[in-house]
């Protein structure tokens, strides 16, 4: 019987000697999860940094995409109003002309008919 309580004993401090090892390895495992932990949560950081940072230049690029084709809209809009007004120039031009040979052949007319020949 000393024997079985002598094997008993032995066996119940192997469990206890594992539970032991088990306990620093938990201790190890969980100090390593906090490093990690830590190490994750710095990297989530760094990330959200990096995409605030690309929001910000894709505004600034859309900023400037909007910005830009208001200025080509601007320039269009001067562009066909220096057109528009050029045409209205030429067209007043030419009716000047028209004016000006019908003012001359009337002239010419009434001089022929108060010419005595």
């Amino acid at each position: 019987m000393s024997d079985l309580l002598s094997r008993l004993e032995s066996r119940i401090r192997q469990a206890v000697e594992k539970i032991e090892e088990y306990q620093l390895e938990i201790d190890n495992l969980k100090e390593q999860n906090t490093v990690l932990e830590a190490e994750r949560q710095e990297m989530h950081d760094k990330l959200a940094l990096l995409i605030d940072s690309f929001e910000e230049l894709e505004a600034a690029a859309d900023e400037s995409e909007s910005s830009a084709e208001i200025t080509k809209e601007i320039e269009e809009t001067v562009e066909a109003a220096e057109e528009e007004t050029a045409d209205m120039e030429s067209s007043e031009d030419n009716s000047q002309d028209v004016d000006v040979s019908h003012h001359n052949s009337h002239n010419s007319v009434n001089s022929y008919a108060a010419s005595p020949w």
